[in-house]
């Protein structure tokens, strides 16, 4: 019985009914009736395999064509993050003479002063991974903790202490080199450059830095004047900057500290303009006393304007930083035209604004505004992301790019096309996908927070970590959530001087007080002069320790429930 020539010892393939000769050589054969029926059966088989063959290829180009889609689109959202500028801090309050940590993007950062200019690194040592921060400066040179390894301002391995003189060639050896990050100080802030934390080779935009410092449009005026301030909040970054976008919320949250429940009242807000990069809002109505403009940039920064009619200006200019998952560095500078402020209160301002009053001062009134909104906005992000857990890379897929998989048909099982990239993208912390329902904002008051969330929901829900973060956020107490010794004095130099200084006045003064009170009660002559000075040692001891207190924790309730 004669063979079909469809098939071969390889088996039947679909694809056969392209070979020329296979197509050819069916019609030529004379056949008995019995074995033409069945090659018939061979011949429809055949095409139905051509035709399955054909769609396979179809859903195959298709599948091809999303990935490539999806690469762009997830490429281009992550760049957002990526090519950015994060502030590192204020170099006026930050000590040069240690080095500093600080996580950007869920990765750890070490960043010093070499003497001539501010440094940063990945914070870990090439040696054996331990962070470079806990360690100190040898000169203008970092010094690893753990073994001495010693690196300048390069990155550049200058003394490795375990080897010997023939062998110190290793720590010529690029891999004794640490990662290196581009900084630049501009108007008193540190700012790093963050494509490298994502191994992203684009060089830095100094453009895009000259735009955010505001150097031609605001610091440009004459008599204006600034005071700055960071901590760190147990808040993700798009929870701090709906925050700052949204002037509302002013009068009650921030009541008996910089504002009133009586000055609540409409704030109509309109979006002016809007892009991929940010957008701009305008509050204008003729029965506000002032008018104003709030702004936000990619992905960062925000900005707002309150213009008091034939009067004076101020600026509230935040930057952010994102730590990790449910933690972020504020970075606010507050600006004044003070010139243009009436009497009496332009007084107030001068002593405020005043170079020579100590940092710490503003820092502790900062602290007051801070703490009033820090708990409950704490709070709102475990609600933002559903039992206190951000959602996995495959949901974040499945979530933020459907759309796109429905217009190209594809995998509707539990697969998504994440699973076959071949470089697997950063992890981001999303916040609730169904913030539209959930949220109810019927009044304008409330559009650049909505604009702000529109924004967010275009580059995929939330940040785009550098690193893998972990999927759970861990709930504070108010204990944490109004602690200022780790989240702002210990990188703040002013504050930190202040702290040592009343530690110092205690140490001294306790005993010091021990010793005026028994001197007043052994010595009849001078009972007064040295009981006015227990008095006097006294009131030092107990204002030094009521500044400790205050530069290391805060006070609960806030004051607008006091």
């Amino acid at each position: 019985m004669l063979s079909p020539p469809a098939f071969g010892h390889r088996g039947w393939c679909p694809h056969d009914i392209h070979s020329p000769s296979l197509v050819t050589a069916v019609p030529s054969v004379s056949l008995p009736r019995r074995v033409e029926g069945r090659t018939r059966s061979y011949t429809a088989s055949l095409v139905i395999g051509s035709l399955v063959s054909c769609v396979t290829d179809l859903q195959q180009k298709k599948r091809k064509r999303s990935r490539r889609f999806i690469q762009l689109r997830a490429t281009s959202a992550v760049e957002v993050f990526a090519r950015a500028w994060y502030p590192l801090g204020f170099t006026a309050v930050t000590d040069r003479g240690k080095p500093h940590h600080l996580r950007v993007c869920n990765v750890p950062v070490v960043f010093w002063h070499d003497g001539d200019a501010w440094r940063a690194a990945i914070d870990e040592c090439p040696h054996r991974r331990v962070r470079l921060s806990e360690g100190r400066l040898e000169g203008s040179e970092l010094q690893c903790p753990y073994h001495g390894w010693t690196f300048n301002g390069q990155g550049q391995c200058t003394r490795i202490p375990q080897a010997d003189e023939s062998s110190q060639k290793a720590r010529l050896s690029p891999r004794a080199c640490l990662s290196m990050l581009p900084t630049e100080e501009r108007n008193g802030l540190l700012f790093l450059w963050a494509a490298g934390l994502y191994g992203d080779p684009e060089p830095p935009d100094h453009q895009a830095l000259d735009e955010l410092i505001h150097q031609e449009d605001i610091f440009a005026i004459p008599g204006v004047q600034y005071v700055d301030y960071s901590r760190d909040l147990f808040m993700d970054m798009p929870i701090l900057l709906e925050n700052v976008l949204d002037p509302a919320h002013l009068p009650f949250t921030h009541h008996a500290t910089i504002s009133s429940r009586k000055q609540a009242a409409e704030i109509p807000i309109q979006i002016t303009s809007r892009d991929p990069g940010g957008f701009t809002g305008r509050r204008d109505k003729p029965q506000l006393q002032a008018s104003g403009v709030v702004s936000y940039k990619a992905p960062n920064h925000v900005w707002s304007l309150t213009d008091r009619k034939d009067s004076y200006r101020d600026w509230n200019i935040v930057y952010a930083a994102p730590i990790c998952p449910g933690r972020s560095r504020i970075f606010v500078r507050v600006v004044f035209e003070v010139p243009k402020v009436p009497m009496p209160l332009r007084q107030i301002f001068q002593v405020v604004f005043s170079p020579s009053l100590p940092p710490w001062v503003t820092h502790l009134l900062n602290h007051n505004v801070l703490e009033d909104d820090n708990v409950f906005l704490h709070y709102q992000g475990e609600t933002m992301a559903p039992d206190g857990k951000q959602e996995s890379r495959r949901k974040f897929w499945r979530c933020s790019f459907a759309s796109s998989l429905r217009d190209f048909d594809i995998m509707k099982d539990d697969r998504t096309e994440a699973d076959h990239l071949s470089k697997p993208l950063p992890a981001r912390a999303r916040t609730d996908a169904k913030w539209q329902e959930r949220f109810y904002t019927p009044t304008s008051s409330d559009a650049a927070v909505l604009c702000y969330h529109r924004w967010l929901q275009d580059v995929g829900g939330g940040v785009h970590w550098a690193r893998d973060p972990s999927t759970s956020i861990k709930r504070k107490g108010r204990e944490e959530l109004l602690e200022r010794l780790h989240s702002h004095t210990d990188h703040c130099w002013s504050c930190s001087e202040a702290l040592a200084l009343s530690q110092m006045l205690q140490s001294w003064g306790r005993p010091l007080l021990l010793l005026a009170l028994l001197t007043t009660v052994l010595l009849d002559d001078f009972q007064w002069p040295l009981a006015m000075l227990s008095i006097a040692v006294a009131a030092v001891v107990a204002c030094a320790a009521a500044l400790e207190k205050q530069l290391t924790v805060g006070e609960y309730p806030p004051p607008r429930n006091r």
